[in-house]
């Protein structure tokens, strides 16, 4: 075994160009693969975080901050959603 690992050793030690490229080529496509590997599971979490918050959005001709019309009030009650906004 020692012999074998003298051998390899001085392969690597001989040509240290070759070495380093080969090294950081397979650095940066473990990098890489790691990157690809967790895009969807970032991806996942970021759409969770968004769809869990109950948002509602008036827009008008003038721009979005604006408040919500008074005549939308009492039709708010309808969806079981919004109830827990209203008595907040």
């Amino acid at each position: 075994m020692t012999k074998y690992l003298t051998l390899i050793f001085k392969n690597l030690l001989r040509t240290k160009r070759r070495t380093i490229l080969t090294i950081l080529s397979i650095a940066v496509s473990l990098f890489i693969f790691s990157v690809l590997v967790s895009l969807p599971t970032f991806a996942n979490q970021m759409l969770a975080d968004t769809t869990s918050s109950v948002r509602i959005i008036c827009r008008t001709k003038m721009g979005l901050a604006y408040p919500l019309p008074v005549a939308y009030s009492p039709k708010l009650p309808r969806f079981p959603m919004s109830l827990p906004l209203l008595r907040s």
